[in-house]
């Protein structure tokens, strides 16, 4: 094994400036004293680049996200440092350079990758995750399936390929093909979000396809019944099994204030009787 010297420098060429006053971000590699540059697809305004730094300072959203995005690019060129010495010997800084780019890597494709986070999530059921969850990440894929169905026949696309129209097309399809509510269309969106954030963090995706969109919860005001509402659902006769238990368990559930997927859980063991019977 040849022993090297590794480092990673992030600068900016204030000679590149744009007609937007700002400059693109590059990321020097460095193996034995030999370099190659390339484009970090970040750019910055010079007066908001700390060089020592390496950093891009302020506090708002930009600045932040630029931050995360180069930490992120850090970590992988040494993770691919580490490996390919572990493995060949050696690294130079070109082959380091692909490796980031995904030249080396196969395509992830994003059907199987949601697929394969949603595996995960059942092996993980009941310990980190809710039935209620799993089942929205479920419908979530199913959703985006059918959306992308109506433009192409493809089986599955390259995650790298997903951009911003694709994210607004979903968020109209499940408006209006599923006639789903804001916040519920939300919660669906975090579903494709965190799945979006496990490519970016392995270097799948280069650029976030969420970039500049913004979604906003609706307040929602909740009406209550009152007792004599509650009664009347409790002595309501339905003449159908299954909906006799929808009713009994909704009375339940207001009786005893626990929330449906509690009763859902709900086993013989949980319940006890108290020292006045």
């Amino acid at each position: 094994m040849i022993k090297s010297t590794f480092s990673i420098l992030f600068l900016i060429r204030k000679s590149r400036l744009g007609k937007s006053g700002e400059s693109p971000i590059s990321m020097r590699i460095t193996v034995n004293g030999r370099f190659t540059e390339m484009s970090t697809l970040r750019k910055v305004p010079a007066n908001l680049w700390d060089s020592k730094k390496e950093r891009a300072v302020g506090k708002g959203p930009i600045p932040i996200e630029i931050n995360r995005h180069l930490e992120s690019l850090r970590t992988r060129a040494y993770e691919i440092h580490k490996e390919l010495v572990e493995r060949d010997g050696y690294a130079d800084p070109l082959t380091i350079k692909e490796y980031l780019q995904g030249k080396h890597i196969s395509q992830k494709m994003f059907y199987a990758t949601f697929e394969e986070h949603n595996e995960r999530m059942t092996q993980l059921g009941g310990i980190e995750f809710d039935a209620v969850t799993l089942s929205r990440y479920r419908l979530c894929l199913r959703y985006f399936k059918e959306m992308m169905s109506r433009k192409t026949k493809v089986a599955d696309f390259p995650i790298k390929n997903l951009n911003g129209e694709m994210i607004r097309d979903f968020e109209a399809f499940l408006k209006i093909e599923k006639s789903v509510a804001q916040n519920t269309m939300i919660r669906y969106m975090k579903c494709l979000k965190k799945v979006v954030n496990l490519a970016i963090a392995n270097g799948w995706i280069t650029v976030n396809p969420f970039a500049g969109i913004k979604f906003s919860e609706k307040k929602v005001v909740k009406d209550f019944l009152t007792i004599e509402e509650v009664n009347t659902i409790r002595t309501k006769e339905f003449g159908i099994e299954r909906l006799d238990m929808v009713r009994d368990i909704f009375i339940f559930c207001c009786y005893t204030g626990l929330a449906f997927i509690d009763v859902y859980n709900l086993k013989p063991e949980h319940i006890t009787e108290d020292a006045h019977g």
